[in-house]
């Protein structure tokens, strides 16, 4: 979180309450022309109490016009606050289980990532996801295993 507090510290709000004590979090990122809800979260004592419509009502001003992207747990009470606040839900997929790599063709031409992969990392973003993912790909390096492809059409992975 420090991360996101030192490059767009405008996307990041926290509700306290009346003890002094951190009831709710909302952080988001403008990147480009794409703004992202990073991760948003209520105590459950809190929940029902306006902290959350409070802090939602905040982030998508971070936005600034920009088309919004963010991924919801399945909690009825998150989905319905995500609808209150003017958000179009879709659907996406959760897979769960071991691989059986025995099954998965050989690919080739995979490589360890470095910091010179960024700008291509950041085109390949802009075309698929509306922008590039900027100043975050330096802290994923690295905390994560960074996955490239030769083939600059087959995407990076992390």
């Amino acid at each position: 979180m420090r991360h996101y507090l030192r490059v767009d510290p405008g996307g990041c709000w926290v509700a306290v309450g009346e003890d002094g004590d951190v009831v709710g979090f909302a952080m988001s990122q403008n990147r480009g022309g794409v703004w992202y809800l990073a991760t948003y979260g209520v105590v459950t004592r809190c929940r029902g109490l306006g902290v959350g419509r409070r802090l939602m009502d905040a982030s998508p001003a971070h936005a600034d016009g920009r088309p919004g992207l963010f991924s919801s747990t399945v909690h009825p009470g998150a989905t319905r606050r995500y609808r209150m606040a003017g958000f179009t839900l879709h659907p996406q997929m959760r897979m769960v289980g071991t691989v059986d790599r025995s099954t998965l063709p050989a690919v080739q031409g995979l490589r360890e990532g470095r910091a010179d992969d960024f700008a291509w990392m950041d085109r390949l973003d802009e075309r698929v996801r509306g922008a590039g993912h900027g100043p975050d790909h330096a802290y994923m390096l690295e905390r994560l295993r960074l996955v490239v492809s030769d083939d600059l059409r087959r995407g990076h992975f992390l």
